[in-house]
């Protein structure tokens, strides 16, 4: 593979690729008019979240045109979770969540991109948990993501969180001082976390250190990372890309001589009608479960399970994080004046979610290592801070927990399915052992109060449910993404992760839907 794409490369693809333009739902950004086109598009990604904009790029930069699926609007639309019916029959209540818009769930992400580790990957050697494929295969793409990102974080040395190319580092503030000095004092690491920052809106000191500016607008991206900025500029309407908008796919068709992709029936949600785009390639990157449910919806004499699923494991072991946690309140000598002299530049007294950290070497507790992991991040106050522990935990990756079709669909046409999720006893006692460990940190840190606790089944962190593996029998997906009975289908979002540890999903997913792109882009 070759060097990673960087900002200013990224900009000089789209001047090659690119030119201005607008759309409102149900238009097409286009060169070329794919949707009369005889012989389809080359390819079709369905999705303009992180792993369609990743993919998008990946095959833009090998010169492969790419026509874009959005089923939402081109900005905010109001739509989300509750857009569109689904049933929860297991024995939790399901909470599935989604956004309508271009950028899909990074309109709401908070930018958090650690890496899994080499241990991750290998399932840390529990059964069914291993994946097909290693760090480092995937270790170039990462640093690829990264570049593009703009990604800050400090080097920590440790295997459970490997080291990203960095940007730079946030400058720790005094309450993070402290408390990484009473962790250390119990053997624990506190390491900074690995955000996704806009260039604008970080100045760099005189030892290398990190610090937003005073833009408002400029400081509220490191809380919700924009994608309509950076890929805004890199996705233009142009001969080789087009975007089209209000576009919900329904059905792959599958031409059932070569068991190739020949077309992609789609609901235009301006007109209420179903249409058809003819399509050579399709990589499927509308989210985990969204993804899923197209294929279960594909269905033929060939395929009466869904499109690809001759091993029956489509739709099966969706998994998420369970979280638990504590706010406390701790007190500060530090006067609100002082909030500049600690290393956060913003507007006086105003708090928001800056930092956060992995504890990830639990010293004590080495067979947890992979299974649970802490964040940290606290808002400055006057004469205190908002100090909290968030902790985030795996859950097992089992058959039973699935989505499937209940036989109906909406008035447009939409199948409506349905969810089963339980949770075993190991990861029940994960979420009540974070608790614990955060009660313990909390009580070694200094005086506090505590505000608040919580708990939560999920972190809309979905996983699973389209698996990659190297048997067919047990596994949809190979290495790559691609499924294996149509090769010609890739799918490249967290439908295809084979367990999801404790670590944000965002920036794996978006590197292995780089990786599955390139892949697919060989073959055509």
């Amino acid at each position: 593979m070759s060097g990673g794409l960087s900002r200013r490369q990224l900009l000089a693809l789209t001047a090659k690729i690119g030119v201005a333009g607008s759309a409102v739902a149900g238009a097409v950004w286009q060169g070329r008019n794919w949707l009369r086109s005889r012989e389809g598009a080359p390819v079709v990604v369905i999705g303009s979240g992180a792993a369609g904009i990743a993919a998008s790029l990946a095959l833009l930069e090998r010169g492969v045109p790419v026509v874009m699926m959005e089923a939402g609007r081109l900005d905010a639309s109001g739509e989300g979770l509750t857009s569109e019916e689904y049933r929860s029959s297991g024995e939790w209540p399901f909470l599935w969540y989604r956004l309508r818009q271009r950028g899909g769930k990074l309109n709401q992400w908070k930018a958090h991109c650690p890496r899994f580790s080499a241990a991750d990957f290998d399932g840390h050697k529990q059964e069914g948990f291993r994946w097909p494929v290693r760090y480092e295969e995937v270790a170039p793409y990462y640093t690829r993501i990264e570049r593009i990102l703009g990604v800050v974080g400090e080097a920590s040395g440790e295997d459970d969180l490997p080291d990203g190319e960095f940007v730079g580092a946030f400058r720790k503030r005094v309450f993070e001082a402290d408390f990484a000095r009473t962790l250390a004092e119990r053997g624990l690491l506190l390491t900074q976390g690995r955000y996704a920052v806009y260039p604008a809106a970080m100045e760099r000191s005189r030892n290398g250190t990190i610090a937003l500016t005073r833009d408002r607008a400029l400081e509220r991206t490191i809380n919700y990372f924009r994608p309509l900025g950076t890929f805004r500029t890199a996705l233009r309407p142009s001969p080789s890309f087009s975007i089209l908008l209000g576009a919900q796919a329904l059905r792959l068709e599958i031409d059932s001589t070569s068991n190739r992709p020949e077309a992609v029936t789609y609901l235009n949600r301006a007109t209420g009608q179903q249409e058809s785009l003819r399509v050579r390639s399709v990589v499927l990157a509308a989210g985990c479960l969204e993804s899923t449910k197209l294929l279960l919806h594909s269905t033929s004499e060939r395929y009466p399970a869904g499109l690809g699923n001759t091993s029956g494991t489509l739709g099966r072991y969706l998994t998420d994080h369970t979280q638990a946690g504590l706010f406390l309140r701790v007190p500060e000598t530090v006067d609100a004046r002082d909030l500049d002299r600690d290393g956060i530049r913003r507007p006086e007294g105003f708090g928001s979610y800056l930092h956060a950290y992995t504890a990830a070497a639990l010293r004590k507790a080495p067979e947890l290592a992979g299974m649970y992991g802490f964040q940290v991040f606290g808002a400055r106050r006057v004469g205190h801070t908002v100090l909290g522990l968030t902790g985030m935990a795996v859950m097992e990756p089992r058959a039973e927990n699935r989505m499937r079709l209940t036989g109906e669909t909406n008035g447009a046409g939409v199948p409506v399915p349905e969810f089963r999720v339980g949770f075993t006893e190991e990861d029940q006692a994960r979420q009540r052992k974070m608790m614990r460990v955060a009660e313990e940190l909390a009580q070694e840190f200094r005086p506090i109060e505590e505000i608040n606790r919580y708990s939560d089944t999920s972190s809309i962190h979905y996983a699973g449910t389209c698996r990659m593996g190297t048997d067919p029998k047990t596994s949809m997906c190979d290495a790559t993404g691609a499924l294996h009975e149509i090769p010609r289908i890739h799918v490249a979002d967290a439908s295809v992760f084979v367990n999801s540890p404790e670590k944000n999903p965002t920036l794996t997913l978006m590197a292995l839907a780089w990786r599955s792109a390139e892949h697919l882009a060989r073959k055509l």
